[in-house]
């Protein structure tokens, strides 16, 4: 297996280069760590006083949404293996979508956590990097509404994390 340190980009934009750039079938939505804590700076509720996300917000360097429209399977075998030096946290089929969890370990640190929701024609995969605590993503999960498949399995990330350590 390659170290961490091969794998420079994280998986959206792997992704976005193996398919060869940009394509009309997909969508991609690149949010830095920055504009997330500007924003939530300027947010007038009560979450800002919630040190949990603070601290999340603080350690997250970049947040990647890829859609990808009309996916045959060769396609979906490539993400595969840009995926395969993470670890799998949890996989679910559910109406049709197969909904999967990763995450890349550096010196114990979750650097990389990864959340793919397989549709029939369609795949979405979600890129979060930084430091990842998923005690705290889960908590933020709760708290946001994201209109994606496959969120709500973040509630449980912190328990998932825990039952695979020996």
């Amino acid at each position: 297996m390659l170290p961490v340190a091969a794998f420079s980009q994280s998986v959206v934009p792997r992704i976005i280069a193996q398919k060869g750039g940009e394509s009309s079938n997909a969508i991609s939505l690149n949010i830095s760590g920055k504009l997330l804590r500007m924003s939530f700076a300027s947010e007038n509720s009560k979450k800002k006083n919630d040190k949990d996300l603070q601290e999340f917000l603080n350690n997250v360097k970049n947040i990647s949404v890829l859609m990808m429209f009309d996916m045959e399977q060769p396609e979906r075998t490539k993400i595969q293996k840009i995926l395969s030096p993470f670890e799998e946290l949890l996989s679910v089929t559910e109406n049709g979508s197969r909904i999967s969890m990763y995450i890349l370990e550096e010196r114990g640190e979750i650097v990389e956590f990864v959340m793919c929701v397989d549709a029939e024609d369609a795949m979405t995969v979600m890129d979060i990097t930084g430091k990842i605590d998923l005690a705290q993503l889960s908590k933020l999960s709760e708290g946001v509404d994201m209109d994606m498949n496959g969120t709500n399995y973040l509630r449980n990330l912190s328990k998932l994390k825990k039952s695979k350590q020996p």
